[in-house]
């Protein structure tokens, strides 16, 4: 059994997170609940049990508003979804921002790209003119993304609906998923806006699942993955 480390930097961020729940009136048991777990096991984090991984994914998978980044290696910020503030403006003819620019008030300009499934083909991947840019976004909190990606198609319908916009947070470690979550998919064989299951029958494979029943599944090797991206937020037309 591992030494029990009360000053645990991770323990310690995720401690920090829980006051942060605990300042809006969400209670401990109330955490505890969503994640699936007993209130006592989180009082004895540092006490007689250390912080693990599989916990903090528990947590994520609960609370994915908040950074795991922040709780396992400290990198700011410790929140991504509530930066948002609408409303924010698309202009295709904007040129982008300076990235030197030192103002407190720029904002990070996010080229938006087209997915179409029909083609499975996105220009940022691959090199290629068959899914063209779409123009510059920008608002307030567009650093917390890293791309917006406009999908064609009605696989995530009625999550994301055809040509609705979904912004992307790229996910470093691709060891790191959280199962029931959207995400952007990119292999050598296809690019894809999906659900990330886990493949029961082989755990070194995950299952990409659409929205629409219509659409088959599929199960990948997690090898085969080569870039992957958090769905963070979805922003569909309304007629």
């Amino acid at each position: 059994m591992s030494k029990i480390n009360p000053d645990d930097p991770k323990l310690i961020r995720f401690k920090e997170v829980l006051e942060i729940l605990k300042a809006r009136k969400i209670t401990q048991k109330e955490v505890a609940d969503k994640m699936g777990i007993h209130e006592q096991y989180l009082s004895s984090l540092g006490k007689v049990r250390n912080l693990t991984f599989k916990l903090v994914e528990r947590f994520m998978n609960a609370f994915p508003e908040f950074n795991i980044n922040y709780i396992l290696d400290g990198k700011e910020p410790i929140e991504l979804s509530d930066k948002i503030k609408m409303p924010y403006t698309i202009n295709a003819s904007e040129p982008p921002l300076n990235y030197g620019q030192s103002s407190a008030t720029a904002q990070k300009p996010l080229e938006i790209f087209i997915l179409d499934e029909q083609n499975l083909s996105l220009s940022l991947f691959t090199g290629t003119n068959s899914a063209k840019e779409e123009g510059f976004i920008s608002f307030p909190g567009s650093e917390y993304f890293d791309l917006i990606v406009k999908v064609l198609g009605e696989a995530m319908y009625p999550d994301v609906h055809n040509g609705g916009k979904i912004f992307l947070k790229q996910i470093v470690d691709r060891d790191v998923i959280f199962y029931g979550h959207c995400y952007l998919i990119h292999t050598v064989d296809l690019i894809l806006c999906r659900f990330i299951d886990p493949d029961n029958n082989n755990h070194n494979n995950v299952v990409l699942r659409a929205k629409n029943a219509k659409y088959s599944q599929v199960s990948i090797p997690r090898k085969k993955i080569l870039n992957l991206f958090l769905v963070k937020k979805v922003m569909n037309d309304h007629a």
